[in-house]
C-alpha cells in the first residue's frame, strides 16, 4: 500500500507491532506513540470493489504507518480509505481502556486523521485511542437494493450498508490487534460525533456487536442521521445514476468522474436533509450496554442563513424583518420544524439543530428506556451542553453548537486552537479548559469503566440530563430537559413512536 510520508512522522523501529495488516512501523509524537493509516480491509481498486462489503486487509510486510499527506478533509471526490489509526501511551502499558472514535462530516467528507481527532491526550491518561475512517456517499449508504416504502415501513426491515459493514470489520481488528498496542479488547468504549453520532447508533443495532464483543460501552454525540428513507431518495440517487453515466445501468461500468457528479447532483437535491446515511434507526434493537448520549442546546445557532435571518428578525429594518420571517418560514417547512416555544432570538436555529439533530437524542434516549421495560439491564445517561448567559461585553462568549463537545471530550482546546475558537466562541481555549477538564475525566472514566456520576435516565425516573453551561463553567441535573423535543420532533421512522 503506498502512500506519501508527512514530514512530521518519523518512523521508529521501536515502535513496530505485529498486526494482522503487517508489521506497522509506529512514530513518537510529542505526547504518546502513533500508529496511523493502518489497513483494516483491502482498499477498493475497482468499481465494482467500491460496492461490495470490505475484506479484511491479510499481510506480513513491514510498513511505515504514517500520517497521509496531505489529509483529505472536505474533498470533491469520493475518498475510501479504510484505514484505522492507533494513539498509545507514550510509556508501554497493559491492558489500557480503548476508546474508538466515528468521525463526522455529513456521511460524505472527513478523515480520521484530521489533528483534532488525534486523541493524544487520551493517550496521556492511559487510553489506547483509536479512530477509523469509513466509506461515504454512494459507496457506503446507498443500498443494493432499494426498499420499495412497505418494506422500509416493517419494523423488522434491517438493511445493509457497506458504511456499517466497514465499522464492523474495523472493530474486529481491534478485537484481534490492540493487545498488542496495550490495549484490553474486552473494554472498548465505541464514540461517534455527528453523522458519527448517527453511525454508531446504527451499528449498534447490529446483533454481531453482541454477539462478538466488539463494543462494551458507547458514547452518541449530538448523533445526526437522514429523516427520509431510501425508498424515497433511492430511485432519485439511480436516476442521477444514470443521467451522468449516459444510461449505464450497472454501478460496476461508472468512472470514479461520473461517480463523483451524480453525488454532487443528489447532495444538491437533498440539501435540506442528510443526502447520503443509513436509514432507518430502529433504536430499541440497539445493544444493551452502558450507554451516554450528549448534544448541545444551540446545535445550528451560528448556522449562516440562520443567523442572519434570526438576527435581522431582532434588529433589522421592516424589509430585512420581512424577509428574515420569509427565510425562517421556508426553513421551518424544510425541516419539519415549529418555530414555536423556543429561543425567540434564535428561533431558526433552534429549528434546525432540534429537528436534525436533539430529535435523535432523544429518541435515543427514549427507546432505549423502552427497551428497559422489556428487560434491558444497562444504564443510560444523558447530558446537555448550554451557552449560559454572557456577560454584555465580556471577551469570553462560549457558544453550546455543533462541534463545540469535541475540543472538551478530547482535551484538545490548546493543542487545536484554531477549530476550538471557530467552534466553541471567542477566547474559549482558556476559557473553557476546566469544562474540558471535567468532560475528558468522566469520559476516561467511562472507558475504564466506571458509571457517571449522576442519575441515569432512567424508564421510571424523571429523564435526568446533566447540563453543562458553557459561560461560568458549572453543571447542574435537571428533569426533563428534552421534554419540548419530544413533544414536537416526532422519531423518524414514525414506528419508533412508542
Amino acid at each position: 500500500m503506498k502512500r506519501m510520508n508527512n514530514p512530521r512522522c518519523i518512523p521508529s523501529p521501536s515502535l513496530d507491532v505485529r498486526t494482522t495488516s503487517g508489521v506497522a512501523r509506529g512514530w513518537r509524537g510529542p505526547v504518546a506513540a502513533h500508529w496511523s493509516c493502518i489497513p483494516f480491509a483491502r482498499q477498493p481498486e475497482t468499481m465494482r470493489d467500491r460496492f461490495s462489503d470490505p475484506v479484511p486487509y491479510v499481510s506480513d510486510e513491514l510498513f511505515d504507518a504514517c500520517l497521509p499527506n496531505p489529509i483529505p478533509l472536505h474533498e470533491e471526490k469520493n475518498h475510501t480509505d479504510l484505514t484505522l489509526s492507533v494513539c498509545a501511551p507514550a510509556e508501554r502499558a497493559e491492558g489500557c481502556p480503548v476508546v474508538v472514535y466515528l468521525h463526522g462530516g455529513r456521511f460524505e467528507h472527513g478523515h480520521a486523521d484530521e489533528p483534532i481527532y488525534r486523541g493524544d491526550s487520551f493517550a496521556r491518561d492511559g487510553v489506547v485511542y483509536v479512530t477509523m475512517n469509513y466509506r461515504k456517499r454512494f459507496d457506503g449508504f446507498l443500498p443494493s437494493q432499494i426498499p420499495d416504502t412497505a418494506a422500509e415501513a416493517d419494523p423488522k426491515y434491517a438493511p445493509e450498508f457497506r458504511g456499517v459493514q466497514d465499522v464492523l470489520c474495523a472493530l474486529r481488528w481491534v478485537q484481534k490487534n490492540i493487545a498488542a498496542f496495550g490495549g484490553d479488547p474486552t473494554k472498548v468504549l465505541a464514540m461517534g460525533q455527528s453523522a458519527g453520532g448517527g453511525l454508531l447508533s446504527m451499528v449498534l443495532t447490529r446483533p454481531e456487536v453482541t454477539e462478538e464483543s466488539l463494543i462494551h460501552r458507547a458514547m452518541i454525540m449530538s448523533p445526526g442521521l437522514p429523516r427520509s428513507g431510501w425508498a424515497k431518495r433511492g430511485p432519485v440517487a439511480e436516476k442521477m445514476l444514470r443521467s451522468a453515466s449516459n444510461n449505464k445501468n450497472k454501478k460496476e461500468e461508472l468512472s470514479e468522474e461520473e461517480l463523483t457528479e451524480a453525488y454532487r447532483t443528489f447532495a444538491r437535491r437533498y440539501s435540506r436533509d442528510i443526502a447520503a446515511g443509513p436509514y432507518p434507526l430502529h433504536a430499541r434493537r440497539m445493544a444493551d450496554i452502558p450507554l451516554l448520549v450528549t448534544g448541545l442546546e444551540a446545535e445550528f445557532d451560528q448556522f449562516p442563513l440562520a443567523k442572519w435571518a434570526d438576527q435581522k428578525a431582532q434588529e433589522g429594518s421592516v424589509g430585512q424583518r420581512l424577509m428574515a420571517k420569509g427565510v425562517k418560514l421556508v426553513a421551518a417547512k424544510a425541516v419539519g420544524a415549529p418555530l414555536k416555544a423556543v429561543d425567540p432570538e434564535h428561533s431558526a436555529g433552534r429549528a434546525i439543530g432540534n429537528s436534525t439533530i436533539l430529535r435523535f437524542m432523544s429518541q435515543i434516549l427514549e427507546r432505549r428506556r423502552d427497551a428497559q421495560a422489556a428487560g434491558a439491564q444497562a444504564p443510560q445517561w444523558a447530558l446537555l451542553y448550554r451557552s449560559g448567559e454572557v456577560d454584555p461585553g465580556s471577551d469570553f462568549v462560549p457558544v453550546a453548537g455543533h462541534c463545540a463537545d469535541i475540543p472538551l471530550v478530547f482535551d484538545a482546546l490548546k493543542s487545536n486552537p484554531g477549530f476550538s475558537t471557530m467552534f466553541c466562541g471567542k477566547n474559549s481555549v482558556e476559557g473553557l479548559q476546566p469544562v474540558a477538564d471535567e468532560l475528558h475525566r468522566l469520559v476516561v472514566g467511562f472507558a475504564r469503566g466506571n458509571d457517571l456520576p449522576w442519575e441515569p435516565y432512567e424508564r421510571q425516573g424523571t429523564r435526568t440530563v446533566r447540563e453543562v453551561f458553557l459561560s461560568d463553567r458549572h453543571s447542574e441535573d435537571a428533569r426533563d430537559s428534552l421534554r419540548f423535543i419530544r413533544e414536537h420532533y416526532p422519531p423518524i421512522p414514525a414506528d419508533e413512536q412508542a
